[in-house]
Order: structure tokens, then sequence, then C-alpha cells
């Protein structure tokens, strides 16, 4: 189930407008209210999927949570800066540093001859 625009998650990340979704989530696009590394600036919101049972639910959360754990060990260029990680209510949230750009489906489409191996 998609997520209201608008509200605040943790009474600081608000929900401007979805970017896109997987098998796992959403990911929204955000803005930071409220103090730390990306107070005013925009961040990039995703939420596991509610509603999954059982094995697969677990199996999900697992891998979220490792997500987040290896997002808050890298510090590289073109990799999104960790900000936050919770549960509130029955979702997990993983918020990270917005980077504006393409998604690599669209880069692929405008490549028809492929990509330059320094590109990749």
């Amino acid at each position: 189930m998609a997520l209201e625009m608008g509200s605040l998650l943790k009474d600081r990340f608000r929900l401007l407008r979805p970017l896109g979704e997987g098998g796992m989530g959403e990911v929204y696009l955000g803005e930071d209210e409220r103090g730390g590394l990306a107070e005013g600036r925009p961040v990039a919101i995703k939420s596991l999927r509610s509603g999954l049972t059982g094995g697969e639910a677990e199996l999900f959360l697992r891998r979220f949570r490792e997500e987040s754990d290896i997002l808050k060990r890298l510090k590289e260029p073109g990799i999104p800066a960790f900000v936050d990680a919770f549960e509130e209510g029955d979702r997990s949230f993983l918020i990270m540093e917005y980077i504006e750009g393409q998604t690599l489906a669209s880069l692929l489409e405008r490549s028809p001859n492929g990509l330059r191996a320094s590109l990749v």
C-alpha cells in the first residue's frame, strides 16, 4: 500500500512524491525537516512493502536491514549517504541522501549501441 504524500515520518521526514517501486517496496522523494546530515535537503525514503507474511516477510526484512547496515559503512562518491533507518507502524524505512540522476533503463534506452566501458 502506498504512503500518503505530505505525511511526516518520525516527526522529521516529509514525503513529497513517489520515485519508484520494486518487489520489496517503494522509494519516495522526501525532505529532511529537522536536523542531522540532510537537514533541508532532499532525501530518498525507501519503504519495505507492508502486508508481507511468513517466510517472505522475514526474508525481505532481513535483506532490508542488511542493506541499511551496508549503506552505513559505505562512504564513496556516487553512493548515497546513510541518513537514518527506523520502523514506524508496520513499516520499515531507510532514509538516504537523494542523488539526482536518471534510471539505468532510461540511459540504456537512449544508448541503442550500448554503453561506453568508461561510463559503465
